[in-house]
Formats: C-alpha cells, sequence, structure tokens
C-alpha cells in the first residue's frame, strides 16, 4: 500500500517524466524510421536510376550490334591468308616478268647494235 500511496502523492511527477520518456522515445523512433515522403524520394530516384540503366543498356545493345554487323563484314582469317599467297604468288610473277623484261632488254641492244652497223654502212 505503501507503494501505490507514493505513485498517487507523487503522481503529477511521475506523469510528466512518463510523459517526457514517451515524447522521447517519439522522437527518437522518427529518426531511426523513413518517413513515407523519404521512402518515395527514395523510391524515385531508384527509379530514375533504373530507367537510366535502361537507357544504356539499350544503348550498349545498338552499338553491340553495329560491331557484330562489322566483324561478319570483314573477312575471314582464311580469306585473308588465302589473299596472302595469291599476292605472294603474284610478287614471283612479277619478279619472272622482270627478269623476262632485262633479257628482252638485251636482245634489243642487240639488234640495235646491228642496226647501227648496217645504218653506218650503208651511209
Amino acid at each position: 500500500m505503501d507503494i501505490i500511496n507514493g505513485i498517487i502523492a507523487h503522481w503529477e511527477i511521475i506523469s510528466t517524466l512518463i510523459s517526457v520518456a514517451v515524447v522521447g522515445a517519439l522522437l527518437y523512433l522518427q529518426k531511426i524510421f523513413v518517413r513515407k515522403i523519404e521512402c518515395k524520394e527514395c523510391r524515385d530516384d531508384l527509379e530514375n536510376r533504373l530507367d537510366s540503366l535502361k537507357a544504356a543498356q539499350a544503348e550498349y545493345g545498338e552499338s553491340r550490334a553495329v560491331v557484330s554487323q562489322q566483324l561478319a563484314a570483314m573477312p575471314k582469317a582464311t580469306d585473308v591468308q588465302d589473299l596472302k599467297v595469291v599476292i605472294e604468288r603474284l610478287s614471283g610473277d612479277i619478279r619472272t616478268v622482270q627478269a623476262e623484261i632485262k633479257g628482252q632488254g638485251e636482245m634489243l641492244k642487240a639488234v640495235k647494235s646491228q642496226g647501227d652497223r648496217m645504218n653506218s654502212y650503208l651511209l
């Protein structure tokens, strides 16, 4: 009974302390928990980020398609190797032709010298 009488006698102080404790707890909880406005702002920010990521992904897809088309248009390694072989053959053929032209030049020199001799005899 003494406890109840003590509570009743000091009820104003106890009720004030309880009110202060409740208000303090509510203020503390308000700082810990996210308010509805903050949650909406966060959700909107995430949606904006998601939209920008989707746009970047679409742009990446387009770039990838362009690169794939360019790669498909490029010659294969075997084609390049075949071209190299053909160029080497042509190089060999050109050397052969050059040698033949040099031989023809020597023959023309001989014909020219004969022509010069005939011209000098006739004149």
